[in-house]
């Protein structure tokens, strides 16, 4: 593991913050606890491995829950 994915790594599963973000449908803030947002990073890393799209990766949207799960787990992967 890179020194930068062991150093997200730590820090997201030891903080007790929220990532918050705008939910559209429902116009309110949604909080999802780090440690989630980690736990979806690396199912998607797992998924990038399984893939082989030859080390590329293109990530556009909203700025969702998803969305910053997917980007940690391209560095994760």
């Amino acid at each position: 593991m890179s020194t930068l994915a062991s150093e997200l790594t730590q820090a997201m599963t030891t903080s007790t913050s929220d990532l918050s973000v705008f939910d559209r449908e429902s116009e309110n803030w949604r909080q999802h606890p780090w440690p989630e947002v980690h736990a979806a990073a690396q199912s998607f890393a797992a998924r990038l491995l399984d893939e082989d799209l030859g080390g590329a990766v293109g990530l556009v949207g909203d700025p969702t829950f998803e969305l910053v799960a997917a980007i940690v787990g391209t560095w994760l992967a």
